[in-house]
């Protein structure tokens, strides 16, 4: 999908702010996006170009369902007309499984209760109520924080409900799956290896949490406004430097930036997300996320949107139907983001994946900001390869639970274990990111 955008050479200081951030697939999927998160009706000339062309049964679902949002631009096509039959089934088959996740997810939240063990819901699951829909804010699992000490009462109750456990013990959440329903169960909001930052920050998570007032009985937990936009922020951020993100994240950022406008302290949020090198990359993505789904870029058949994508298309609007900055495009670094979460699809590419954490630990990471500036940007060659064959105690604690307490003298033979795994298992990966090791410039 790379191909879809022309990536923006940010580095080598040369823009001239001409050049098309999107192609049209691209463009007309944000503009369904867009009508959808606005409660604009779609334009019928365009749905209709879009069907005539063959794109929008084709590419644009196509990029619909890789960036998990074709339910929101199903809403988007409701509104210019009956949606053919391959739309209406797909958008059938996902309201179908986010409806069948919420009536779960409230039943294992209320098991939790009645156990008494502390909870909170993550992510996606409290975005969704945030949407003009639910059902309009795609998910593929459920995320809930478990309070410390309650991973076996929680097993106890996925399994009274059917679950299966997935992967149990190790890292820093606990799955569990029952046919198309995915939970995860965290006991730490970051793992340790990758994150050691945010997950030393988040140990203790616990000390600045509060009872949900909103909720129906007194397990249930929430965050300050404040503290949950930045830990949205920073999980967003993890996924950016390690692997991308989707349009999903643009849209769920713009509901966020719409909920929060002027009720939430940003200095507070720039203060935390900043200690951790996502300073510069909250407010690019709170701007890129308000500029892509500005209503007022939606009249005409989203004339102004392309004006804004393509940088430079509106200089022939009218006067007074263009918006501030659609001549001169995204400014650069929103450019260089939208490319890279239109190539990265929902998660990433493992390759993507591989190439960027690799980067990302000597400091090489383009995408990371100033995070680069407070790692370990030094580390040797030789340095780095040794912590990714015999990571820190702590890692293989949270991987292999037996380690944990007096077990640690077991810890040589997790090394071993987790070596002879790997190399039955992993073979293609190993081979991937030694190859990118050995990219990284030679002159550091």
């Amino acid at each position: 999908m790379t191909d879809r955008i022309r990536r923006d050479e940010a580095h080598d200081g040369e823009d001239d702010g001409r050049a098309p951030v999107a192609d049209r697939d691209v463009r007309d999927l944000v503009y369904l996006m867009s009508c959808g998160l606005n409660g604009v009706a779609a334009s019928a000339a365009r749905v209709g170009r879009m069907a005539s062309s063959g794109a929008l049964d084709g590419r644009v679902r196509a990029l619909a369902t890789t960036h998990q949002v074709l339910t929101l631009c199903a809403a988007a096509l409701r509104t210019a007309g009956p949606l053919d039959a391959a739309w209406a089934s797909e958008e059938n088959a996902r309201t179908y499984r986010l409806v069948m996740f919420a009536v779960e997810r409230d039943a294992v939240l209320a098991d939790l209760g009645r156990r008494g063990i502390r909870h909170m819901p993550l992510k996606g699951s409290v975005l969704a109520g945030w949407y003009p829909s639910a059902t309009m804010r795609e998910m593929c699992d459920v995320d809930v924080l478990i309070e410390p000490g309650s991973e076996r009462a929680v097993r106890d109750v996925m399994l009274a409900r059917g679950f299966s456990p997935l992967h149990v013990g190790g890292g820093h959440d606990d799955s569990y799956a029952r046919d198309f329903l995915n939970f995860e169960m965290h006991h730490h909001l970051f793992g340790t290896l990758e994150q050691a930052d945010l997950a030393a920050y988040y140990e203790d998570v616990w000390d600045r949490l509060e009872p949900d007032p909103a909720a129906a009985e007194p397990c249930a937990w929430r965050m300050r406004d404040e503290d949950f936009y930045a830990y949205v922020t920073l999980h967003a951020f993890k996924h950016y430097v390690l692997a991308g993100f989707g349009l999903r994240t643009l849209a769920d950022e713009a509901v966020l930036t719409r909920r929060f406008a002027d009720a939430i302290d940003w200095d507070d949020v720039q203060a935390t997300v900043a200690a951790f090198g996502a300073g510069s990359f909250e407010r690019t993505l709170r701007s890129l996320a308000t500029r892509l789904f500005d209503p007022a870029l939606l009249a005409d058949d989203g004339t102004g949107l392309d004006a804004l994508l393509t940088a430079g298309a509106g200089a022939g609007l009218p006067a007074e139907e263009r918006t501030v900055g659609a001549d001169a495009g995204l400014p650069a670094e929103e450019r260089v983001m939208l490319a890279h979460v239109v190539a990265s699809g929902t998660y990433g590419t493992i390759e993507q994946a591989t190439r960027q954490r690799v980067l990302n630990e000597f400091g090489e990471n383009p995408l990371a900001g100033e995070r680069n500036q407070i790692s370990d940007a030094h580390r040797s060659k030789l340095s780095y390869l040794l912590r990714r064959v015999f990571p820190a105690p702590r890692w293989m604690r949270d991987q292999f639970p037996v380690l944990k307490g007096a077990g640690i003298v077991l810890l040589p033979g997790a090394y071993v274990f987790r070596i002879a795994r790997a190399a039955a298992t992993k073979r293609g990966a190993i081979s991937t990111e030694l190859a990118q090791v050995r990219e990284v410039d030679a002159h550091r």
